[in-house]
């Protein structure tokens, strides 16, 4: 059975859709769930500091071991004369009995009434509730309750309950909320961003990738290679890019060895020639080696029925360098030049090495003969070379390569006055 690939795009809308539903979500549920935990927590701490301070103030323990409670009534009560926002004061013990009630009955009323509520403590924990429409004194509130546990030797004996004005609170915990609900929706869209900013650049990390194999190809480095993210468009594309990086080094490569070399001859191009000559110029001069270099011409002398033969004279270049070639080493550098001119470099290689060369040229050309088709001689060839020498034993001058390809072209014309198969070797002193 086949796989199916997810696309790239497909990921990119699953990614963005899972990212906002769960942003979206998330600052949904966070926003309505702390919106009211932090007015229920407003609450809470209001209610609690009352309670505390109504409850903690009296010694209710005591009142209760003591049977001393209609004293601490009216303590309370005298108390929450100064507290206009307590509503009321109540304690209830663990039978549900309202053993204190600052209101004169009117808190046992909505307990009892209270069927939503548990207001008994069976333990320590405190509690906290809203109730609405209450009548208190024949007057309606709305009233948040805090119910605090009360301690007899050690056991909860019954609850605490104190009732503050849910309007006042309100005042105080709807401001506190917006502000805390602000700095929260604040932090979550900082948050969002950060992981879309994150989601994108994993994204777009293929991409980066792309484009700096992209610019390793104008800087002619062939070598790079993209890394392939996944199997999707853009891991193939990547894939796709790699062989095509391959496809342009190799023909890079070709298209350098074709502008280096010359189609008829398969030597090296002048160009290339006085490149590579400046190059073992500044070595040998570095070294303080030898170094022989200058040009070569091929003569050509034709039989009179020949003479008009247009590819005579391909034909006699295309032998002649073969010749130079099998009389060389490998690293000279055999190239042409125009019409019937080569230039020669020798590097590391003195006046007698030169000769040497040379010499093996003249025997090779003396049982050469240009032929047609039909093995009948058409010409002869010939040559006529000059050169320069640096000899490094010299005391150094300052030249380029130029001055010394110039010299070596006046050496080759007073050369030919030698006759065939001759030339010249002159020294100069090393390049500085």
């Amino acid at each position: 059975m086949a796989h199916n690939k997810r696309s790239f795009s497909a990921k990119l809308q699953t990614y963005v859709f899972i990212l906002v539903t769960v942003v979206v979500a998330g600052l949904s549920s966070v926003f309505l769930n702390y919106l009211l935990y932090s007015v229920k927590d407003s609450f809470v701490g209001v209610t609690t500091g009352f309670a505390y301070y109504i409850l903690r103030s009296h010694d209710i323990s005591k009142a209760i071991h003591d049977q001393t409670i209609p004293q601490v009534e009216k303590e309370i009560a005298a108390n929450m004369e100064l507290q206009e926002n307590i509503l009321y004061v109540a304690l209830i013990d663990r039978e549900g009995k309202v053993v204190l009630d600052t209101t004169g009955g009117d808190v046992e009323k909505i307990f009892r009434a209270d069927k939503k509520n548990n207001w008994v403590l069976k333990n320590d924990k405190e509690r906290f509730f809203y109730l609405r429409n209450v009548r208190l004194r024949n007057k309606s509130f709305d009233v948040a309750t805090i119910i605090m546990p009360v301690f007899l030797e050690g056991k909860v004996w019954g609850g605490g309950v104190v009732g503050v004005s849910a309007n006042y609170l309100f005042r105080y915990a709807l401001p506190r909320a917006a502000v805390f609900i602000a700095f929260l929706f604040f932090g979550f869209s900082l948050l969002s961003a950060l992981v879309f900013f994150v989601l994108i650049r994993m994204l777009l990390k293929p991409v980066r990738a792309l484009i700096e194999g992209a610019e390793d190809i104008f800087q002619q480095n062939f070598e790079a290679e993209v890394p392939v993210y996944g199997d999707d468009e853009l891991g193939r594309l990547a894939e796709i890019f790699n062989r095509l990086m391959s496809y342009l080094k190799d023909m890079v490569s070709r298209l350098q060895g074709q502008s280096m070399l010359d189609p008829l001859t398969g030597c090296y191009r002048e160009m290339f020639f006085r490149k590579q000559f400046t190059v073992e110029l500044e070595r040998a001069q570095r070294f303080r080696d030898p170094l022989c270099s200058g040009w070569i011409d091929l003569g050509v002398v034709l039989r009179a029925q020949q003479e008009t033969n247009p590819g005579i004279t391909d034909q006699a270049l295309k032998l002649f360098a073969e010749i130079l070639k099998k009389c060389t080493r490998h690293i000279d550098v055999v190239a042409r030049a125009e019409q019937l001119r080569f230039g020669l470099i020798f590097p590391n290689t003195n006046m007698d090495g030169a000769e040497v060369v040379f010499n093996r040229l003249r025997e090779a050309m003396g049982k050469t003969e240009l032929r047609n088709e039909t093995g009948r001689p058409v010409a002869a060839l010939t040559f006529t070379y000059g050169l320069v020498f640096l000899d490094s034993e010299q005391e150094a001058i300052t030249v380029n390569a130029e001055a010394l390809l110039k010299r070596a072209e006046s050496v080759l014309q007073n050369a030919r006055r030698q006759g065939p198969n001759r030339g010249e070797i002159v020294t100069i002193a090393p390049v500085i």
